[in-house]
């Protein structure tokens, strides 16, 4: 392009497309190989430069940079898990349950935006007249914009925000359903019914749970086993003109004058508004438990099609679309309905490719999006798409939450330092990059296609790199050793710190390289006098640059400073801890919490735990 031709042209549009964990030499190496055209022809078109994270480099820390335009120490989000200054040692705020959202929530409490004290580049944009969507960033949920449009997550395509229920076909069957999910439905004749007129043939019933988590099976004439589901739903199958079975009667009880759906072969119903339980308020997220909010019923839709119905009324296919949320992941609401609808219409005409489900980074808890690469991308694309083309806008924020599970389940294949290196998976590690790589691209080219004219600046960048980890580092382990910490156990087993006889605290979060004197007049379990605070600082720095590979005699920590001597990273304020700490490259924290508890057992004597597989936290 002619740099006279760049000169005339006026930017009306803004398109920032955050790529999470994108390490700058893999696109050279890639985009030289020539399999990444479209950042290609960015970097031909534009400039191509690497970017310095802000400390801490990792995830909430730095899309809140890059939203905010301020350092840390002013916008105040400074890692995965802070402590506010005052403030009782057990208040945590994790902001990893709003980076990697699992269900629509609609409790603020804990969101960064919420906890972020500077404004986002997107509201000064809206305060001069500027119309912004918002999908997927670090931030941009809930709404603090009155006028743009705000996606929590990556949109219906296969966010979990969005889908508590993929699709599943119900059948007398065992034919595979859309998903490759089916549950069997068994057919018997219909007993305890009401407001059923008597025939010949016979009216026939069948149960299914909506979830389609239990399967329905008969026990007894009259009765199914685990028919305490919350989600049962009631079949009634009739032979309107007395010969033939031609339509089924849904209901929610053995009512026949209430139904929640008649449907003939061929047939769709109506959403159908229900509310869910979502499964993943039994699971511990990244060694955390999560909230309670998230074990709350949230309310769901879905539609069910009657595929098949035999003559003799003993074969039946009932398929249930995905159970959508309705609520909490959309801005403004209706735009939640929009894109179900047509996602699903897109569906029925096969314009849509099949979710690969599988997911990407199985190791890492901190970066289990629920999705795969190329789902989030399919889904992103779908999103942005829509929106821009039904919508006026002058501002797009997207960002894609890869390739950072990739980086810390497969960095240390690539590195021989590493305890894990196999020279014969190098290749193998290689390629896998390389498709991972090719997704990113093929998804920043739709966005850009799709959304961008002449007039659009287009800014593709991320929030950090990464780095392969041979160990992990139990800090617990030696601040206990010099008296610092306490230990016990709490009701469950597991170690916890002891306020009562701890001088510091250190734990707030696993990842999270601050550190706090337990000091009386400012925190509630203080125990540190004033005068005492210095002595305790300098004996926390002097622990942390003595902590040593006794394999390698590396000291695993380069760099420890008292809060004061932090500006210049740009950490102050009162989310800071009393001392700032940074690890050398190869090493960073153990995944343990001593806030949440630790398993007595999952405690390395002697401090210093080899990575023999992922997690690895990637800096």
């Amino acid at each position: 392009m002619k740099e006279t031709e760049l000169q005339q042209r006026t930017v009306k549009k803004v398109i920032v497309i955050g790529i999470d964990g994108l390490i700058p030499q893999f696109v050279r190496k890639f985009s030289t190989e020539g399999i990444l055209p479209n950042m290609s022809e960015l970097m031909r078109n534009g400039i191509f430069s690497e970017l310095l994270s802000a400390a801490y480099a990792d995830t909430p820390t730095n899309w809140t940079t890059i939203a905010t335009g301020s350092w840390p120490g002013t916008h105040g989000i400074n890692s995965f898990g802070f402590h506010i200054e005052g403030e009782p040692f057990d208040q945590v705020y994790d902001m990893g349950n709003n980076l990697f959202p699992i269900v629509g929530n609609v409790n603020t409490e804990y969101f960064m935006n919420r906890l972020s004290k500077a404004e986002y580049v997107w509201q000064v944009a809206e305060k001069a007249g500027k119309k912004v969507i918002l999908i997927n960033w670090p931030g941009a949920w809930p709404p603090n914009v009155k006028n743009g449009l705000v996606i929590d997550g990556t949109g219906p395509y296969s966010s979990p925000v969005c889908r508590m229920g993929n699709e599943m076909r119900f059948s007398s069957s065992s034919e595979r359903g859309v998903c490759g999910e089916v549950n069997r439905l068994e057919i018997k004749n219909a007993k305890g019914w009401k407001n059923v007129v008597l025939s010949d043939p016979p009216a026939l019933e069948a149960q299914f749970d909506v979830t389609g988590q239990v399967e329905m099976r008969s026990s007894g004439e009259d009765r199914w086993q685990d028919s305490s589901s919350s989600l049962l739903y009631h079949i009634l199958i009739v032979a309107s003109d007395g010969q033939r079975y031609d339509k089924i009667i849904v209901c929610k009880d053995k009512n026949a004058a209430k139904p929640v759906v008649v449907l003939k072969v061929g047939e769709e119903s109506d959403w159908i508004e229900e509310e869910f339980l979502p499964t993943i308020g039994q699971r511990i997220y990244a060694n955390m438990i999560v909230r309670e909010e998230f074990k709350a019923k949230i309310r769901g839709k879905f539609k069910l099609s009657l595929l098949d119905l035999s003559l003799e009324g003993r074969g039946i296919t009932l398929e249930r679309t995905v159970i959508f949320a309705e609520h909490g992941w959309a801005y403004p609401s209706h735009i939640a309905d929009e894109l179900t609808d047509e996602l699903l219409q897109r569906q029925k005409r096969g314009l849509l490719t099949e979710r690969t489900e599988k997911l990407v980074s199985q190791k890492s808890p901190l970066c289990q999006v629920y999705e795969s690469v190329e789902d989030m991308a399919q889904g992103l694309s779908f999103s942005c798409k829509y929106l821009t083309r039904h919508y006026s806008w002058d501002v797009l924020f997207t960002q894609i939450h890869a390739p950072d599970g990739m980086n810390h389940d497969e960095l240390n294949n690539l590195c021989p330092e590493s305890p894990t290196y196999d020279p014969e998976k190098v290749e193998y590690t290689w390629e896998k990059f390389r498709d991972t790589y090719r997704i990113l691209d093929r998804f920043l080219g739709e966005i850009v296609e799709s959304c961008a004219d002449k007039n659009t600046l287009v800014v593709a960048l991320s929030d950090h790199g990464g780095i392969p980890t041979k160990k992990r580092v139990a800090l617990e382990v030696f601040f206990e050793k010099e008296g610092l910490i306490k230990l016990k156990k709490n009701e469950r087993g597991r170690l916890v710190i002891d306020l009562s006889k701890s001088r510091v605290v250190l734990g707030i979060n696993y990842v999270t390289h601050n550190i706090w004197v337990n000091l009386k007049g400012r925190d509630p379990s203080g125990i540190v006098t004033s005068e005492e605070y210095e002595r305790v600082r300098s004996k926390i720095i002097d622990v942390l640059y003595s902590i040593k590979d006794r394999e390698t005699g590396e000291h695993a920590i380069s760099l420890a400073v008292c809060k004061e001597h932090a500006k210049d990273l740009g950490q102050w304020g009162d989310r800071v801890g009393d001392v700032l700490y940074f690890f050398k490259e190869g090493y960073s924290n153990k995944f343990t919490n001593c806030i949440t508890g630790i398993d007595p057992e999952d405690l390395p004597k002697g401090g210093f735990e080899p990575v023999l597989e992922g997690p690895e936290f990637g800096r």
